[in-house]
């Protein structure tokens, strides 16, 4: 990864945690309605003939993100439960 790369992967984590701290204590759905319309923002900026390429790339990259949350999640459960 480059160091510019490397950079905006720790930038946008800080900012996840920002949104994170933002949005807890709300229900899932004040919280999945944020995001759709963070999304739908993020996508209103490209060209309308760009915007599904976006939109699959995003899905396939929540995917990915995804697997490495879960992963997480049972390193943490392991972690508890060895304690």
């Amino acid at each position: 990864m480059s160091e510019n790369s490397l950079r905006k992967a720790e930038t946008a984590m800080e900012l996840y945690s920002e949104v994170l701290e933002l949005m807890k204590g709300h229900g899932l759905a004040i919280q999945g309605a944020t995001i759709a319309q963070l999304l739908a923002g993020f996508l209103a900026g490209h060209h309308p003939d760009t915007r599904e390429g976006y939109l699959a790339d995003h899905i396939a990259a929540v995917r990915r993100m995804i697997v490495i949350f879960d992963e997480q999640k049972r390193a943490e459960a392991a972690r508890k439960a060895a304690n």
